[in-house]
């Protein structure tokens, strides 16, 4: 447990890192310590659930500068950095990779997006339709349809 304390102590992409490594390390400890091992074996899933939650809010931030750039201008910016300084102080890390967040325009409006758990850019796909946690092959998006 001081590890995963003094180890969780950087940003949030820098976690899921080292929670995925003190993972490996939960699974090594002994069965004479059920405890420690059902306890601890919970905590990498709220770290990313932690950083899955910052990714959601990164990502309205990022829509709603979108939003007041599109009601100044009366189009959609090409690319995030056309935000800053207006709208954004800078644009949003990724908090799983560290990287601004991903931006596309769709045909109907558009998508502000993190890579998510997996670590692949997945060009915006969402979550499945069943609303199941994020997973392989989806991102963490924000999407504006007009």
């Amino acid at each position: 447990m001081e590890d995963f304390v003094k180890e969780t102590q950087g940003t949030p992409h820098q976690n899921v890192a080292t929670v995925t490594a003190l993972a490996s390390k939960v699974k090594r400890l002994p069965s004479y310590v059920p405890w420690s091992r059902e306890t601890l074996s919970y905590l990498d899933g709220v770290v990313i659930h932690d950083v899955e939650a910052i990714a959601r809010t990164r990502t309205a931030l990022a829509s709603l500068a979108i939003e007041r750039y599109r009601l100044a201008t009366g189009r959609l910016p090409e690319k995030l950095g056309d935000l800053v300084p207006a709208y954004l102080d800078a644009i949003p890390q990724d908090p799983f990779d560290g990287k601004p967040l991903r931006y596309k325009k769709l045909v109907k409006g558009y998508v502000v997006y993190s890579i998510g758990e997996d670590g692949e850019d997945n060009g915006g796909a969402e979550k499945n339709t069943e609303g199941h946690s994020y997973g392989k092959g989806t991102d963490i998006t924000f999407i504006v349809e007009r």
